[in-house]
């Protein structure tokens, strides 16, 4: 594939529109990302002159902002794993997930919601915790909902299989539960994926809460290693959405220290593992 070299005042166009439409801070490392995407994108679309690949991806068509969306989703980093952080998923599964459980009893009704899901690891981790702490969820109308910009990912978490190489990642009984091993990969059973929704969202671009969407109203969303790429203006509103989307003393969990310095009118808890988020009151700001 031929190497381009590409004018510095259109890289720093696109990356200014990316970061506005995204919230992402795009750094000297995301900008070595970029390049490497137009790269790919001029090579696929048989584009030699770079002038022409800028002119179909800055233009105000559908065809351009479709163009955009696939060169953030090469950008945008996807990795993931399950019950990543396993000091926050001990206290999701002792502490956080019962309280909600056990003030959700009278409904029977639960949502959660997955922000930056990626390609579905934290979701699936999410929803074996609850299917462990509520032995007759069939009988529960539960949301588990999983969100990402990115839809090439969404696509891999739609489908639940994943490297064999997850072993690693999941203790031998639970692989075996929720999991059946078909040649050369481990594919989520239906009755846990099947309870799982995935949409396409635009944490910093798209409104919620949404009650079309089923974006309101929410128990608890974790938002975990998103934060790190955005921008301070751009967590602030995400912030205060989430904050109108969470029901009262509903739970929001970042990544450690994502907050740190960004204004907000959740209430902070430190529990053992994690500091999280909580809302009372109205959580107006």
């Amino acid at each position: 594939m031929k190497t381009h070299a590409f004018d510095a005042s259109y890289l720093k166009t696109l990356s200014t529109r990316i970061s506005h439409i995204t919230g992402v801070k795009i750094d000297q490392r995301l900008i070595h990302q970029l390049e490497k995407a137009i790269q790919q994108r001029m090579h696929d679309l048989h584009l030699e002159e770079p002038f022409l690949y800028f002119q179909k991806v800055l233009g105000t068509s559908l065809e351009a902002e479709s163009e955009l969306m696939l060169v953030i989703t090469h950008i945008l980093n996807t990795e993931t794993r399950f019950f990543r952080d396993k000091g926050q998923f001990k206290l999701l599964k002792e502490q956080i997930l019962p309280e909600i459980i056990r003030k959700r009893q009278g409904t029977h009704t639960l949502k959660v919601w997955c922000a930056g899901c990626s390609t579905g690891q934290e979701v699936l981790s999410l929803a074996i915790l609850i299917h462990q702490l509520l032995p007759n969820w069939s009988s529960w109308d539960i949301l588990i909902l999983g969100t990402d910009i990115n839809e090439l990912a969404l696509e891999i978490a739609k489908q639940g299989h994943y490297p064999l190489s997850i072993a690693q990642q999941l203790d031998p009984q639970l692989l075996e539960r929720y999991f059946t091993q078909q040649e050369e990969k481990w594919c989520a059973k239906p009755f846990l994926l099947n309870r799982i929704t995935y949409k396409q969202l635009n944490l910093v671009d798209d409104h919620f809460p949404n009650p079309k969407q089923l974006i309101s109203n929410i128990d608890l969303i974790l938002c975990r290693n998103v934060f790190i790429y955005f921008h301070k203006d751009a967590i602030e509103s995400v912030v205060h959405k989430f904050a109108q989307t969470l029901c009262h003393e509903g739970f929001l969990i970042t990544g450690h220290g994502e907050l740190l310095g960004v204004s907000h009118a959740l209430k902070l808890e430190l529990r053992p593992y994690s500091a999280v988020f909580k809302k009372v009151g109205d959580s107006q700001p």
